[in-house]
């Protein structure tokens, strides 16, 4: 009995072959011939998902069609993409490697649930990958309002600032629980060659009213 590795070529349907024995001094040679058949390969795709998303800003996500088989990547094969189960456009494979794109609506919460569909060939057979990116909230635009203060040369003082969605009331629908940062300017006073950095005041947390104090 006689053994060869044989790496199954990327083509379809059966094939004569043939084996011979070429002999030797003490035996006269012979040969076969028999069918050889490729048949198509399981694949596999796997979805590399994002930790989230944004609503109103585009979702990113990259993927790879392989074969089952030695796990190498597809080329050249079209991958058809489904976001909440409508069409959402085509990626080809390269090496294996395809990427998603879509823009996430700005009223969608909750996940966003993807699909990657490879339809399948004569060498390849079909397979899908579902995935879900969880959405984020978009950034709420906020505005900082915060009183003039003043004080003599030793004097210790109170700075409060107020965090709200109005920009023209300040503490209109406050924003609690957010840190505040106060920062003292350098001011005219100083050349513009003398490089005095500004220096930090102090900080605090906003509280329901959306206030925020330091001293």
């Amino acid at each position: 009995e006689a053994k060869v590795m044989y790496k199954v070529p990327n083509d379809m349907g059966p094939k004569t072959t043939q084996v011979r024995y070429n002999g030797s001094a003490a035996c006269s040679g012979a040969q076969d011939t028999a069918t050889f058949g490729t048949v198509k390969s399981a694949t596999k795709i796997t979805l590399t998902p994002p930790a989230n998303t944004t609503a109103g800003k585009p979702l990113t996500m990259n993927g790879k069609l392989s074969r089952i088989t030695d796990q190498m990547g597809i080329d050249g094969r079209e991958i058809e993409i489904k976001v909440y189960n409508a069409p959402a456009g085509k990626s080809t494979t390269v090496n294996g490697n395809f990427s998603i794109k879509y823009d996430v609506p700005a009223n969608k919460t909750g996940t966003v649930p993807v699909e990657a569909w490879f339809t399948g060939d004569t060498l390849y057979v079909p397979n899908v990958a579902t995935a879900s990116v969880p959405i984020k909230a978009p950034p709420v635009k906020v505005y900082l309002f915060w009183n003039n203060a003043e004080g003599r040369i030793g004097d210790t003082i109170t700075l409060t600032g107020c965090l709200g969605r109005s920009a023209t009331t300040p503490c209109a629908q406050p924003v609690a629980g957010q840190k505040v940062r106060f920062w003292a300017d350098r001011g005219p006073r100083w050349h513009p060659s003398i490089q005095v950095p500004n220096f930090h005041l102090g900080s605090g947390n906003t509280n329901a009213q959306g206030k925020v104090t330091v001293s």
